[in-house]
């Protein structure tokens, strides 16, 4: 098999000479050299001059490597770039969410190493050196303290809404019944027979049922403003975070009449409250790692005539609960709005309680392993014409099964 020519640039030569004069080497004989480091979506070149280039994905400008130099070792994590200089200190670039480029104050180190979300060195002393957020005393007492405040919020919202309904009921009660009204015996209650096991069930089911319905009808019993962290850009509103302790959310269509069309990055990361929530109807775009980790989310609700048109990256990764919609009827299936187009990388990843999907045909592209590792996953409904538009389906999971709707 004839091997991949990969170009390098001298960086030590002028813009013009960089254009003119380029080193072609094979990808055999930079990984034998161990000159490349391969990330999640981009790759880094170690050049013989000491300086580093790197292609793909730059979203968290993990490719933003130019002007390093003196380099004598590359590595990459899945959106971090790292590299050891001769004088023993390292470099970093890219994502910085789980702490893996906090390398500047390194000194000393003769070897470099990278994983996900971690940097690795070895310290000429023999110690080890790593940058990754470790959870100390204060980190967990800070998260001890935010879930103490949703517990008290959650318990404050129910004793309130328990006293307004105490004071409804004195104020019906006082207006039906006058003062000088004698008061009428107090009758035995008859004993009441005991339900038979199909008689308990049905209410019950019943009752669930219309809860979910009304829910998913009635988008104006919205959660609170004040409960979210917003910016409004451009007329339009853009969710940014969480700050309650409700179970069940429905993102309001307005706030302060203005549209809400965008849910940020990581606005509801790691939220293990949410169980069933319910997005507006004006959504647009779902950022990358949006609900990622929300582990206790059951039910998700497009509404109708839903705007919906991104989903992304990782946006409902490790949802590992996640199973069906809101409405009662299609509760063991996601069904995704007509209308988006698109579904990135990993949006649905890791979900291991997902077992159908429902792709409308106005999708144009979904990425690599979006329903990935979903171990229940039973069937991806799709129409023939959009599924030979998208092309190879295995790209998108693990475990497929096609079914042409």
């Amino acid at each position: 098999m004839k091997s991949e020519k990969i170009l390098i640039s001298y960086f030590q030569l002028s813009e013009k000479e960089r254009k003119e004069r380029y080193l072609p080497k094979t990808s055999v004989d930079c990984l034998k050299k161990g000159q490349i480091a391969v990330g999640s979506a981009h790759i880094a070149l170690l050049n013989e001059d000491g300086s580093v280039s790197a292609r793909g994905n730059n979203d968290f400008g993990q490719c933003n490597v130019n002007q390093w130099k003196d380099i004598v070792k590359i590595a990459a994590g899945d959106f971090h770039t790292v590299a050891l200089k001769k004088d023993g200190t390292v470099l970093a670039a890219g994502d910085n969410a789980y702490g893996q480029c906090n390398v500047s104050r390194w000194k000393g180190v003769t070897d470099l190493f990278a994983e996900k979300n971690i940097t690795i060195a070895v310290h000429k002393s023999g110690g080890i050196l790593m940058a990754v957020k470790a959870p100390n005393a204060a980190t967990q007492a800070a998260e001890e303290a935010k879930k103490q405040k949703r517990q008290a919020d959650a318990i404050a919202a129910a004793v309130a809404e328990a006293v307004e309904q105490k004071l409804q009921q004195t104020v019906v009660k006082a207006v039906v019944t006058p003062p000088d009204q004698p008061k009428k015996p107090i009758d035995t209650p008859k004993p009441t027979p005991t339900p038979t096991p199909q008689e308990e069930k049905t209410p019950v089911k019943k009752q669930t049922e219309k809860k979910r319905e009304t829910i998913f009808n009635n988008i104006a019993n919205s959660t609170p403003a004040g409960e979210f962290n917003y910016t409004i850009i451009n007329g339009c509103v853009t969710i940014q975070g969480y700050k309650g302790g409700r179970k069940e959310i429905v993102i309001p269509e307005t706030i302060h009449g203005k549209p809400v069309t965008v849910i940020d990055s990581h606005a509801f990361e790691g939220n293990d409250q949410i169980k069933q929530l319910t997005l507006p109807r004006n959504l647009i775009h779902i950022s990358r790692f949006a609900f990622r980790s929300c582990s206790n989310l059951m039910f998700l609700e497009f509404p109708e005539e839903s705007k919906l048109e991104r989903i992304g990256e990782c946006a409902f990764e490790k949802c590992t609960a996640l199973k069906g919609m809101v409405r009662a009827d299609i509760s063991d299936r996601i069904v995704l709005p007509n209308g988006v187009q698109t579904i990135e990388r990993w949006a649905f990843s890791q979900c291991s309680e997902l077992k159908n999907v429902v792709i409308p045909d106005s999708v144009l592209s979904i990425g690599f392993s979006a329903f990935g590792e979903c171990p229940a996953l039973k069937s991806i409904h799709i129409t023939q014409n959009t599924q030979e538009r998208l092309g190879r389906l295995d790209l998108i999971t693990d475990n497929i099964n096609v079914i042409n709707k």
